[in-house]
């Protein structure tokens, strides 16, 4: 972690394209879609990885962050749950060389989930090992 303070103002001095991202998301059962606004940024420093989040109105009792080698959802694994109120996680990505994705899965009080995703690591050919 010893990149973590420089990665932390580098997130808020320069959001990466497409961080923030309106989501429909299904609300209560019976009842209409609604646009969820929430965003996930993505920073990383060879095999670290900062994620940090904001997120949308709503009363969340969990929050989950999966990672996959690939945008699409199926094979995605969970990398860990933390407190609803939580929006700041640190990773380390098993391979250097792979392009990782995102997903932030948000669980309501109601059972409802929003997910803010998915959102790529920046190319790992930029950075120098």
């Amino acid at each position: 972690m010893r990149f973590l303070p420089a990665l932390l103002f580098a997130c808020v001095s320069a959001l990466p394209a497409g961080a923030q991202t309106t989501y429909v998301a299904p609300a209560a059962p019976g009842s209409a879609n609604v646009a969820v606004t929430g965003s996930l940024e993505v920073a990383r420093n060879e095999n670290e990885v900062l994620l940090t989040w904001t997120l949308p109105e709503g009363d969340f009792r969990q929050i989950e962050i999966y990672r996959n080698s690939h945008q699409n959802t199926t094979g995605r694994g969970r990398v860990t749950a933390v407190r609803a109120t939580t929006t700041l996680y640190h990773d380390v990505v098993p391979d250097l060389t792979v392009t990782y994705w995102y997903w932030v899965k948000l669980t309501r009080g109601d059972g409802s989930v929003v997910n803010i995703g998915p959102v790529p690591t920046p190319d790992p050919s930029v950075w120098t090992p």
